[in-house]
């Protein structure tokens, strides 16, 4: 028991960097999952990880403030690792929003669980299959293992914001608008040419009213472009999640660097 009791300090600061993660991590960090499901799957995770992650007993032999200032470094650390892998998913509905605007859907929006905010249905659609296919590809057993690695890369309380982190975050930015323009180029493509068309029948048939026929013309094409588009987009998302281990391991890696 007293062991327990000594080893109770270094386990809050590794349960505070997995609740960072539970926090804004997707799927993990959704609010359709119950709160207290969430802080026992956090309790469990910390449990599991606790025994293979040594900590410096002088982490957490320090007063109050330095052990408090210890554990906001860890919790920091999960946001930002859970942030991070969010920012796929905020690519993909970035990438509805744009067909959205195209389609019609602009003025139509629904409410997202996750965020409680405003989400193009297009965007919200993609968003959900995204979700499926993170769980059905493993991401979230690939979230967690880069969980575990960052304990290595970043010892406890040795957080650090380094430009190296900065950095990481730039380009991390970088790729989810790029990422939101691949995933959204073959329906805003084709709905381009759907525009170009509409203006040339215009121009040869004022008696025609362009407005009237294209509205129902332009969501049924966008709806057959989004289905036939699917393997692109699983295609898409399987390298996205690929990808997002190594993103994760080269952060973790920035915020363990030192000045």
């Amino acid at each position: 028991m007293q062991a327990f009791l000594d080893s109770m300090p270094a386990f809050f600061l590794i349960f505070a960097r997995v609740s960072g993660l539970f926090m804004t991590a997707p799927v993990l960090g959704s609010r359709n999952v119950y709160g207290r499901a969430r802080v026992a799957l956090a309790l469990t995770l910390a449990f599991i990880i606790a025994p293979l992650v040594p900590v410096d007993p002088a982490v957490y032999a320090m007063d109050l403030v330095p052990y408090t200032a210890a554990i906001v470094k860890e919790l920091l650390v999960g946001i930002t690792l859970g942030f991070s892998a969010m920012l796929l998913f905020n690519a993909v509905q970035l990438a509805g929003q744009i067909l959205d605007v195209q389609v019609g859907f602009g003025i139509a929006n629904v409410v997202d669980p996750l965020t409680s905010a405003q989400v193009p249905v297009m965007g919200q659609f993609q968003y959900i299959l995204a979700i499926l296919l993170f769980l059905a590809l493993n991401g979230h057993h690939l979230m967690i293992i880069a969980l575990r690695q960052s304990f290595d890369l970043v010892p406890v309380s040795s957080f650090w914001f380094t430009p190296e982190l900065a950095t990481k975050f730039s380009a991390m930015g970088e790729d989810m608008f790029l990422m939101a323009l691949k995933v959204g180029a073959p329906s805003v493509g084709a709905l381009f040419l759907a525009e170009m068309a509409l203006g040339m029948v215009a121009r040869t048939v004022p008696q025609m009213n362009v407005f009237i026929v294209g509205i129902p013309m332009k969501i049924a094409l966008g709806f057959i472009i989004v289905l036939a588009a699917m393997p692109i987009f699983y295609t898409l998302m399987a390298h996205a999640f690929d990808s997002l281990f190594r993103d994760l391991i080269e952060l973790s890696r920035a915020m363990g660097a030192t000045q």
